[in-house]
């Protein structure tokens, strides 16, 4: 049962779904579209002396948990697509995330499983998975419902423990 709910998930998960031309969970914060050319030299500076040979494809600001972020998408060294999320604080920019997309078969078993427990017939459109700079990875679980409605569930993953979080991960 578990391994065919798995395996389901896996193939719908695989399609990330897009909604009316915007990536699944694009509407859940205010975001602005910013050029590349835009982006604060100090923010690049930090993401390719933590990445070296990151290419930055496309950028936004991003305004949630009264903070202030910069959402840096683009290409290491070995063309993997990543995304470096920057929070400013005392005018200052630093990371706080290096996110990648993932399908369900990439997430540790631990998470699916802390995930499934609760919400057992799940089936998430978009897998965000967020290494933090504090060592634990949030995996991002987006769903869309029948009308459209996008939600968001998180599992901390730390130390081989994985545990469903009951708000959202905040720096």
């Amino acid at each position: 049962m578990f391994k065919s709910l798995v395996l389901s998930m896996f193939l719908l998960s695989a399609f990330s779904v897009m909604s009316a031309g915007k990536q699944v969970g694009a509407s859940l914060n205010h975001k602005e579209d910013i050029a590349v050319s835009d982006i604060p030299a100090e923010v690049m500076k930090i993401i390719v002396q933590a990445r070296p040979g990151f290419t930055a494809q496309q950028a936004e600001k991003e305004f949630k948990h009264g903070h202030v972020y910069i959402d840096v998408e683009g290409l290491d060294a070995d063309g993997n697509e990543i995304e470096f999320d920057m929070l400013e604080q005392n005018g200052k920019w630093q990371i706080v995330e290096i996110q990648r997309d993932l399908v369900l078969a990439q997430c540790p078993a631990e998470v699916v499983q802390a995930l499934t427990n609760i919400h057992p017939q799940i089936n998430p459109k978009r897998i965000i998975e967020s290494e933090q700079t504090t060592g634990e990875v949030i995996y991002e679980f987006y769903t869309v419902d029948k009308a459209g409605k996008e939600a968001k569930f998180e599992v901390k993953y730390a130390n081989g423990q994985a545990e469903l979080l009951e708000s959202e991960w905040q720096h």
